[in-house]
């Protein structure tokens, strides 16, 4: 599930935006080094903490997946609390404007979307090379189940930002779904 996701569509206002303050943030070397579309394992992405000394939210720059013997990309937002692989985890948000699953065969690539910003609900922690993330993911809804038996924990603007200040479980169960899914 979720191994790709589309930070930017091209379309997306308030995603330009983030990307225009970023700009202005950001050194450029750090800037330069965002995945600012099409967002991959490995990849450097966009991403949002709380940030407890100015009590808001804040944009810093993560990298997608843990490193372990393998690249972990995702986490069971049912089971990842009880594992100690992720114990020394924080929340964070990822915004995007929609993200990818493949079906079929041969494999064709499905968006999924909405007409807004999507926040994908992250965990993320500190590691040997920096800052580091992984997308939480659920059981499928009935779209998406047709593509895949999981599906990222997507949540609304308000929860995304209670995510992050209080690492509350009880918001993930408040995830919406995308309305949309397009080949892509």
């Amino acid at each position: 599930m979720c191994c790709r996701y589309l930070f930017y569509d091209g379309e997306n206002k308030e995603i330009e935006d983030l990307i225009a303050r970023a700009k202005e943030a950001f050194s450029y070397e750090l800037f330069s080094s965002l995945a600012l579309q099409e967002v991959c394992p490995g990849s450097s992405a966009l991403s949002f903490l709380f940030d407890i000394r100015y009590q808001k939210l804040r944009a810093v720059p993560l990298l997608w997946g843990y490193q372990s013997a393998r690249l972990v990309i995702n986490a069971r937002s049912e089971t990842c609390f009880d594992r100690p692989f992720f114990q020394n985890s924080h929340p964070c948000i990822l915004p995007a404007s929609g993200y990818y699953e493949w079906s079929g065969q041969p494999k064709q690539r499905y968006y999924f979307h909405r007409n807004e910003t999507i926040h994908l609900c992250g965990l993320c922690q500190r590691q040997s090379d920096g800052l580091h993330f992984v997308i939480l993911t659920k059981p499928a809804e009935e779209l998406q189940s047709q593509f895949h038996d999981r599906q990222p924990v997507i949540l609304s603007r308000k929860d995304a930002e209670l995510w992050c200040r209080t690492k509350n479980r009880s918001i993930l169960e408040r995830s919406v779904s995308p309305l949309d899914v397009l080949p892509a």
